[in-house]
C-alpha cells in the first residue's frame, strides 16, 4: 500500500502529477526525456526492491547529513563558514533572546491584537535567529519557549524566514538584529 501523500505516482506516471510538484529536478537526473525518465524510474525502483537495498540512513551523520564522506565534509566546511563561530551556544541562545525581545521596532498591528502580535513574532524571530546562529537542536530551543512542542520549532523558523521575506518593515528589522548578533558572537570571539 502507497502512503497516502507519497510523490511517487507522479513520478511514474505523467496522468498522476500534481501541479505542484517539481518532478523535472529528479526525472532529468536519470534523462532529458521524462517518458523515458519515467521508466527509468520505474525500473530503478523494481531492483531496489528486488535486491533489497539496505537503507541509506545506516550512514545518516549529524542527524540530518546523508551522503558520502565527502560530501558530507563539504556540508560541514559550507555550514561552518555560514555560521558565526561561537563556543558556548548557550550563551549565544541567551543573548540573542534577550536582544530580540528588548527590540522596540516591531511592527506594530491593530491596538487590540498589538501585544499578542508582538509576543508572537518576537518568539518566532528569536527561534529563526536561535536556529541560524547556534548548533542547538529543536528540543534545546524547546526548552527556552515552555509551551512550545519540539515539532513546532523548525515551523516557526520557517514562517519568520517567509515573513520578513514578504515584508519590507520585517527585513529591516530582521537584518538589523542579524548585524548585532553578529556583533555579539564576533565580539565573543575577539576577546577569547
Amino acid at each position: 500500500m502507497l502512503y497516502g501523500w507519497s510523490s511517487l505516482p507522479g513520478y511514474v506516471s505523467k496522468n498522476k502529477q500534481e501541479d505542484w510538484i517539481n518532478y523535472n529536478c529528479i526525472l532529468r537526473i536519470l534523462n532529458e526525456n521524462n517518458l523515458i525518465a519515467s521508466s527509468d524510474y520505474k525500473k530503478y525502483l523494481s531492483e531496489g526492491i528486488k535486491e533489497k537495498i539496505s537503507s541509506p540512513f545506516k550512514n545518516l551523520k549529524a542527524s540530518n547529513i546523508l551522503g558520502s564522506d565527502e560530501f558530507k565534509k563539504e556540508i560541514y566546511q559550507t555550514k561552518l563558514s555560514n555560521k558565526v563561530s561561537y563556543q558556548d551556544d548557550l550563551t549565544l541562545a541567551k543573548k540573542i533572546i534577550e536582544l530580540v525581545n528588548q527590540n522596540s521596532t516591531w511592527p506594530s498591528l491593530k491596538a487590540k491584537k498589538k501585544r499578542i502580535a508582538k509576543a508572537v513574532l518576537s518568539r518566532s524571530a528569536t527561534i529563526y535567529f536561535l536556529k541560524k546562529f547556534t548548533e542547538l537542536s529543536n528540543q534545546q530551543i524547546s526548552r527556552f519557549f515552555h509551551s512550545l512542542k519540539t515539532s513546532s520549532i523548525s515551523q516557526m523558523s520557517r514562517r519568520f524566514n517567509l515573513a520578513k521575506e514578504n515584508y519590507k518593515s520585517l527585513k529591516k528589522i530582521s537584518d538589523s538584529l542579524e548585524s548585532k548578533i553578529k556583533a555579539i558572537a564576533i565580539d565573543k570571539n575577539e576577546k577569547d
